[in-house]
Order: structure tokens, then C-alpha cells, then sequence
């Protein structure tokens, strides 16, 4: 709590003593920026942002995969990098599905100053071991539990009993699926609560951004990717990514052949899907030149139209074979990178081949070797350019022996600085 505190009296103090006409504001972001641009280290105070969300992926486990990797020794790493984690948050998925997760208690309007956030902040997240900064109050034990998820892995009962009628198990009585599960046209499933989900990441995220800070987001599936994309974009004017994944999540609903929103973050962000990143409020959409795709393996018909139809850089697995991860990472920051005020790594476990990450959700053979994956990770950090990161598609209830949970541990580390010598 006192290092969250003391940031917040570093940034209203202007820290570069350029003269009281200088919004202390602004100067802050163009030292961040300065930071960003020219090669120098990555930033080293973060927000972290865990998303325990899985609705998007339908496959039960990957809302565990936050606290999963948080166990597997992040912080301890990111702490010995000398990175000071200024606010550790947690978004409230817990009720998202049931009839009426939150009572409607964190749905009435309330001016935060952020233009993210249309709803209660307290009804949104809750806050680990920092006060969190911007007006966004912290969640104790005795506050109103009502769609506050507790640190158990456990969900609550109404959720279990009024949404999770799924159709198979693991071998411990675990639920996994949610296939029968649609939404609307009877094509997307959980769009209302992925949509929600978005929102109250959009809001930690752009509080971030606008306080200088670096994100890293937990998830959770792959969808917690369009709150990211959508706080990110009302605080950048032109936000670079590069998304790094198995498949290019990128279907459209008319497209999606399985119905998962986890598929189709890109589509959103682009604005070429019916649910549009411009619905949350502040978020702008994403320029096709600016995105880049690196790892790819397994698109859908649909996709590969949308790729060639848009020119955007896709660089697939047989890229990667013929001019190695080196040159492809170096065209990477060239689009995201160039002409850009910020630039949004997002990282789908599931690009490693399952023999180095088998706890992931939907694992493609033939993906990024364990050096690839740090390799891109270096090079990245070397960059000085990247402002964020999604971390996701860990499923703890897959990962034997946290092994997946521990390999993202040990990426985030290389994207903070980490080398061998």
C-alpha cells in the first residue's frame, strides 16, 4: 500500500521540475513514452490485472489460471527484476452468467473520472495488497460480498446452480464444457458476459495506461483481450499489437465455427464483427497495419478471408521455420511499432507446442519451442517499446505440476529484463 501511495505523490509532484505552466500529466506521459520508444528497459512499476474468466472459452480452469501462474512465483521474479507492483487487482467475474450476478448493486452510473467506467468500481474488482489509485476503492473482507469473487477457486452458488448445466466432467467431478451454451442467434455463446467482463477490464487498464503504467493482465481465456485492447485504446491514439497465439482470433460471429468468444477479440478490436470495440465506452478501434499476428497454425476458413481481405501481418509457423523468430520479431516491432504511442503485447500460451505448455485449453501441435517463446520475449524488452502485456489461456486444471503456470512466469520475466547473463 505505501508503494502505491508514494507513486501517486511522484506523479502529482511533475518529478522533472519544468515549470508550474507544465501539466505534471502530460509530462509524465512523454517520459513514459521517452521510456518506450528509444530501446531503453520496459517500464518497472506495473499494474497487475488478473481476469479469472472462462465463459470465453467455455472450457472450465481457466479462471484458475491467474492465481496459478501468481503461485507459480510471479511476483517473487518480478520483484527481484526490481519491478514494483503498485496495484495487484483482481476483476470480479465471479457472478458473470447468473441471472443477476451483483443484484445490480455495481450497474448504477457513477462519475469516476475515467471515461472506461460506467458502473460502481467497488462492484468490479477487488483490490491484493495496494490501494488502488484514480478513486477506485478497495474491496475488504467485510465489505458487500455480492459478485465478489473469493480467492478459493470456488464459484458461487447461484452461478453454479442457474448457469452451469454443462455436458462433461473431468475425472474429479470437475465441469468443463459449456457447448450447449449460446447466446442470442444461437451461434455466439456468453456475449452479454463477456461484453461485461470487457468493460471492467477496459477500466483497470486504462487506469493504468493514464498513471504511466505498465499492464499486465492474467487471464483467464483469450477474450479478456478486448478489455485490454479497449483500455488501451482510450488512453493511446495509435496502439500497435502483436498478438502471438496459436490461432489468430479473429472469427466474426458469422464465421466462428464453435461459438467461443475467445476466438474472435481481433475481429472486435478491428471493428469487424457485429459486438464492435467502440461499444465500450473511450475505446477506439485498432488499424489492421498496426497488428501483427506471429505464431499462427490453426486458422479457420473464415479467418484466413478477414487476414488477406485486410492486409494484416500474419506471420505463421512455417514464417518462423524459414526466417527464424529473430527476423520475424524484428518485422513485428517495424509495423506495431512504427508511428505508434504505444504498443500491446498479447500472449496465448497455447502458440507453444503442447510438449513444452500442455496446460492450455485448445493446444495445436507444431507451435514456438521453449527458446522461441524467450527469444521473442528478449527481443521485445530489448525493444523498450512495449507499454503492455496479456498473459493467458493457462488452465490449471490441465497443467500438471503447474508447469504451464511456471513456463508464463518464467516469459513474463524475459519481457521484464531477465537474461542469462
Amino acid at each position: 500500500m505505501a508503494g502505491a501511495t508514494s507513486e501517486r505523490k511522484r506523479q502529482s509532484s511533475g518529478g522533472d521540475g519544468q515549470g508550474s505552466q507544465s501539466d505534471p500529466r502530460e509530462a509524465d506521459r512523454v517520459a513514459h513514452h521517452r521510456r518506450s520508444t528509444t530501446g531503453g528497459t520496459p517500464a518497472q512499476t506495473i499494474n497487475l490485472i488478473r481476469v479469472p474468466f472462462w465463459l470465453g472459452c467455455g472450457r472450465r480452469g481457466t479462471e484458475l489460471g491467474p492465481d496459478s501462474i501468481v503461485e507459480a512465483g510471479l511476483i517473487a521474479q518480478l520483484e527481484a527484476l526490481g519491478v514494483e507492483i503498485a496495484v495487484d487487482l483482481e476483476v470480479d467475474c465471479r457472478g458473470l452468467g447468473a441471472e443477476a450476478y451483483d443484484g445490480g448493486a455495481s450497474l448504477r452510473a457513477e462519475d469516476s473520472g475515467c471515461p472506461i467506467l460506467g458502473a460502481r468500481a467497488d462492484g468490479d474488482c477487488q483490490v491484493r495488497g495496494a490501494e488502488a489509485d484514480g478513486g477506485f476503492p478497495a474491496r475488504g473482507d467485510g465489505a458487500d460480498g455480492a459478485g465478489l469473487k473469493r480467492n478459493d477457486g470456488k464459484i458461487g452458488a447461484a452461478e453454479a446452480e442457474i448457469q452451469f448445466e454443462l455436458e462433461e466432467k473431468d475425472g474429479v467431478g470437475n465441469t468443463l464444457y459449456d457447448d450447449h451454451l449460446r447466446d442470442g442467434d444461437g451461434k455466439v455463446k456468453h456475449l452479454t458476459e463477456t461484453k461485461e467482463m470487457s468493460r471492467r477490464v477496459a477500466a483497470s487498464v486504462y487506469r493504468a495506461a493514464a498513471a504511466c503504467r505498465f499492464s499486465l493482465v492474467l487471464g483467464g481465456d483469450h477474450s479478456a483481450a478486448i478489455g485490454s485492447l479497449a483500455g488501451l485504446t482510450a488512453h493511446y491514439e495509435r496502439l500497435g499489437v502483436i498478438w502471438i497465439d496459436a490461432h489468430a482470433d479473429i472469427n466474426t460471429e458469422e464465421t466462428t465455427p464453435s461459438g467461443h468468444m475467445h476466438g474472435m477479440p481481433l475481429a472486435v478490436a478491428l471493428g469487424k464483427a457485429r459486438f464492435k470495440l467502440t461499444e465500450l465506452p473511450g475505446a477506439k478501434l485498432l488499424r489492421p497495419d498496426k497488428l501483427v499476428i506471429v505464431g499462427a497454425r490453426d486458422l479457420d476458413p473464415g479467418e484466413r478471408e478477414l487476414i488477406r481481405a485486410e492486409g494484416i501481418a500474419c506471420f505463421t509457423m512455417h514464417d518462423i521455420d524459414r526466417l527464424g523468430m529473430a527476423a520475424v520479431i524484428a518485422k513485428a516491432l517495424d509495423i506495431a511499432g512504427r508511428d505508434t504511442d504505444g504498443m500491446h503485447v498479447s500472449f496465448d500460451m497455447d502458440s507453444l507446442d503442447p510438449s513444452e505448455a500442455g496446460g492450455v485449453g485448445t493446444p495445436v501441435r507444431g507451435g514456438l519451442s521453449y527458446r522461441e517463446a524467450h527469444l521473442a520475449m528478449e527481443l521485445l524488452a530489448e525493444s523498450g517499446r512495449v507499454t503492455s502485456l496479456d498473459l493467458v489461456e493457462v488452465n490449471a486444471l490441465l497443467d500438471h505440476d503447474r508447469r504451464t503456470a511456471k513456463l508464463a512466469v518464467e516469459l513474463a520475466s524475459s519481457l521484464f529484463g531477465k537474461r542469462i547473463l
